[in-house]
Parts: C-alpha cells; sequence; structure tokens
C-alpha cells in the first residue's frame, strides 16, 4: 500500500464518520480507517489515541454540524412550517445513509459519549421543537391554545423512541417513513384550520 503523506484530524473524523454510518460502530476497526484513508494505523494513532475517543470526536463533530445546519434552518426559513419540513428534510437525508445498528453500537460500547448526546444534544432538540411551536403561534399558522411543554415533550418521545430502537422500528418499517409520519402527525395536530392547505403544500416535499 502507498501511504499518503499527510492526514488531517477533519479527514480522519470524515472518513471515521462515513465508516460508522455505513457498517456501524462496532464492526470498523481502526484498521478499516487506515485501510480506508490510506494511511497507516501509526499515522492514525497521532491524532487519537484510541477507538473510544475517536467515536467521541466523531459525534461530537456530528451534533455541531447538525446543530449549526438547524440554526441556519432556522434563520433562513420562510415561516415555522417551513422550517419544520427543512429539517425534516436534513433529518431524512441522514436516516437513509445511516445503519440502524449505529444508535445500538454507541449505546452499549461508548455509553460516555451517548450520556453526552442525551443530555445536551436532545435538549436542544426539544427547545427547538418549543421554539418553533411559538414561532408557529406567534405567525397565526398554528393553534393558540398549545401545551406547548407537552406537544414538544410528545414530539420528542416519538423521535426518541426510533432513535432508541432503530433495529426494532426497521423490522417491519423504513426509518425515513416512519419519521416522515411522526412530522405529519405533529404538523396536523399544531396547525390551525387557516394554514391546513399550506401545510399539506408543505408536506408534498415529503410525499406525503
Amino acid at each position: 500500500m502507498v501511504y499518503l503523506q499527510t492526514m488531517t484530524k477533519e479527514k480522519l473524523i470524515n472518513a471515521s464518520k462515513e465508516l460508522f454510518l455505513k457498517y456501524g460502530i462496532k464492526s470498523v476497526s481502526m484498521d478499516d480507517i487506515a485501510r480506508h484513508l490510506g494511511v497507516s494505523k501509526k499515522t492514525i494513532y497521532k491524532e487519537v489515541l484510541n477507538k473510544k475517543i475517536l467515536v467521541e470526536e466523531v459525534f461530537l463533530d456530528h451534533v455541531k454540524f447538525e446543530e449549526e445546519t438547524i440554526a441556519s434552518i432556522i434563520k433562513h426559513s420562510d415561516n415555522a412550517i417551513d422550517e419544520l419540513i427543512q429539517i425534516a428534510e436534513f433529518v431524512l437525508a441522514f436516516l437513509k445513509i445511516m445503519k440502524p445498528s449505529l444508535t445500538y453500537d454507541l449505546r452499549k460500547y461508548h455509553k460516555d459519549t451517548w450520556d453526552l448526546m442525551e443530555s445536551q444534544h436532545f435538549q436542544f432538540l426539544s427547545d427547538t421543537i418549543k421554539n418553533n411551536l411559538k414561532r408557529g403561534i406567534k405567525e397565526k399558522l398554528f393553534r393558540k391554545k398549545i401545551d406547548i411543554n407537552v406537544v414538544s415533550l410528545i414530539y420528542m418521545l416519538k423521535n426518541k423512541y426510533i432513535i432508541l430502537n432503530p433495529m426494532e422500528v426497521q423490522t417491519e418499517y423504513d426509518l425515513a417513513t416512519v419519521y416522515k409520519v411522526i412530522i405529519s402527525q405533529h404538523l396536523y395536530s399544531v396547525v390551525n384550520k387557516e394554514s391546513f392547505d399550506l401545510l399539506e403544500q408543505y408536506l408534498k416535499k415529503l410525499n406525503l
């Protein structure tokens, strides 16, 4: 094998993320990552001490990317419905390339990283939904009498279920299909009568 002369931390994280998404975490070794990059394993260990640290860095990088993407969507979206539909499109693109065993591997073999994601990133997502509901009410797209805390809790519980049990869900249904239903049910439950037709137009983007 002809090894590359240089390898940046960014290349290592991106390559590792690609392999983890495609094959899961447990089944990808440091040798696999080295081969994928065309470098020696020794070169990788100059950047990270072990696989555990690499996994943590990969997922922290992904969380940062996801939160920055969602923040950009919120800033540039036309309204609350458009915001949630664009976020859904982003999540769907991720689900289509993610191996269902990924979250199982993360929870079982890298609990510290999982706990960090669960405590911080899930809170970010919950706050995103709450703020979306407030925005929709302010824009007169959503019903006025919405219990924001309860509705956001129900939404998060549904999403957490497919995140925590992806292999169970996948045995009967496609994850992307289930997520589409969650999004559509959530939006149908909060829009007012005047916004119903607008919602249906947006949902066509998700083939719903």
